[in-house]
């Protein structure tokens, strides 16, 4: 038989409009949920980019300070935000010497030579005598590729120097090392609006590394002696404290800028 259509049972509207507000409640609470777990993985994300942000930041600084020698005159500078020390680069070993020339032909180990770098020769004197050897100092006033006087193969390149002691030419003998000195700047450098940790090679531009961090004060040095103290002498420094502090746009539970700070000591070479 045909079911008429006055039989037919539907929803009042007391009924519809129960089913709409549940069916609400339901909605906002998945809503609510996932605007939670989306708060949480912004936090957690933005802690992880801090933690590597002052790692990443941390290594360089420890990797690239613990060679710095105040003794020799490595550390430059000493800012609150910047530190400026000369650093080992290019390594070679003497293959020649022309003293009437004051030139120096090597076998070149690493990066090349360049023209204005300042340089560290060995100079040993007496082989049986360890008291008169040192690190004799001058810089490179002509680089040119090859060097005709030397057997050695490998790269090999020839310097004219300058500022090098005629006498100190009589002491460097063949296979003495030879590094290249090159002056570096570490600081809290602005980019695009945000501060960075960044490094200046010479009078170069800024090369931004690692950031943003929290503002100009997300760097800090501090420069102890011995004794633990702060100290304004070079050649008095025996370690360097650095703090780094990071800050994100983001918040935590509790309304805060998320931020993540680290603090280690660096011992120099001395």
């Amino acid at each position: 038989m045909p079911i008429r259509l006055a039989q037919r049972r539907g929803l009042t509207l007391v009924e519809l409009l129960i089913a709409m507000v549940a069916a609400g409640i339901v909605v906002a609470a998945a809503y609510q949920l996932l605007l939670t777990n989306q708060r949480l993985y912004t936090v957690q994300r933005e802690n992880v980019v801090g933690h590597q942000t002052i790692r990443a930041g941390s290594e360089i600084l420890f990797s690239e300070l613990r060679e710095v020698s105040p003794g020799e005159g490595d550390l430059l500078g000493m800012q609150e935000r910047q530190v400026t020390f000369r650093a080992l680069r290019a390594f070679g070993l003497v293959c020649h010497v022309n003293a009437s020339q004051s030139r120096l032909s090597m076998v070149v180990l690493s990066d090349q030579f360049d023209v204005g770098q300042g340089i560290a020769v060995f100079v040993e004197n007496e082989p049986e005598i360890a008291s008169d050897d040192f690190w004799a100092e001058a810089s490179v006033q002509n680089a040119s590729s090859g060097a005709s006087n030397c057997t050695q193969s490998g790269t090999l390149q020839t310097i004219t120097t300058s500022g090098l002691a005629g006498g100190a030419y009589d002491g460097i003998r063949p296979g003495a090392p030879i590094r290249s000195l090159d002056s570096y700047v570490y600081g809290a450098f602005q980019v695009a609006g945000e501060w960075y940790l960044g490094r200046r090679v010479g009078g170069g531009t800024v090369t931004p590394l690692v950031g943003p961090l929290d503002g100009e004060e997300g760097l800090r040095f501090q420069y102890l002696d011995a004794a633990g103290s702060p100290t304004t002498t070079a050649a008095n420094v025996r370690r360097i404290r650095i703090t780094l502090e990071t800050r994100s746009g983001a918040l935590d539970g509790q309304g805060q800028a998320i931020n993540d700070v680290l603090t280690t000591d660096v011992f120099l070479r001395n």
